[in-house]
C-alpha cells in the first residue's frame, strides 16, 4: 500500500513540476500586462479573453506531457499492472484543473479539453511504462 501511495505522490509531483516549468515558459512568452490586478475579476477576464491561442496550447502541451510523465512514473514505482493508480492520478489532476477553471475564466474549448485530457494521458503514460518494463 505504501508503494502505491508513494507512486501517486511521485507522479503528482512530477506532473506539477512539469506544469510549472511549461507555464513559466508561457508567462515569459506571453506575459501579463504590467499592473494587472488579479483581484479585479473584470480585468482578469479581459486579460484571459485577450490571450492568444498559443498561450493556451502551451499550457495544454505541458498538461499532456506532465500527465503522461505522471502515469509513467507511477507505474515504474508501484509496479502495478492494474489501471487504478493512473485513474486516481487522472482524477486528481482533473479535479485540480476544474478548480483552476472555477477560479480563472478560460475559453470553453480549453475547459472541455482540460476536463477530458488527464485520465487518458495518465493511462497512456501507464501503458507506455509497462511496455518498456525491464
Amino acid at each position: 500500500m505504501g508503494r502505491k501511495i508513494l507512486s501517486v505522490l511521485a507522479g503528482l509531483i512530477a506532473a506539477m513540476a512539469t506544469f510549472f516549468i511549461i507555464e513559466q515558459l508561457g508567462h515569459s512568452i506571453y506575459p501579463a500586462p504590467a499592473g494587472l490586478d488579479f483581484k479585479d475579476a473584470a480585468a482578469v477576464k479581459a486579460f484571459m479573453d485577450s490571450r492568444p491561442i498559443g498561450a493556451y496550447l502551451l499550457v495544454l502541451g505541458g498538461w499532456l506531457l506532465g500527465t503522461l510523465e505522471a502515469g509513467f512514473i507511477a507505474q515504474k514505482i508501484s509496479r502495478e499492472t492494474a489501471n487504478t493508480l493512473p485513474l486516481i492520478l487522472g482524477g486528481i489532476l482533473t479535479a485540480s484543473s476544474a478548480l483552476n477553471f472555477f477560479l480563472l475564466p478560460h475559453p470553453v474549448w480549453f475547459v472541455v479539453v482540460g476536463i477530458i485530457v488527464f485520465i487518458p494521458m495518465a493511462l497512456v503514460g501507464w501503458r507506455f511504462s509497462q511496455r518498456f518494463s525491464s
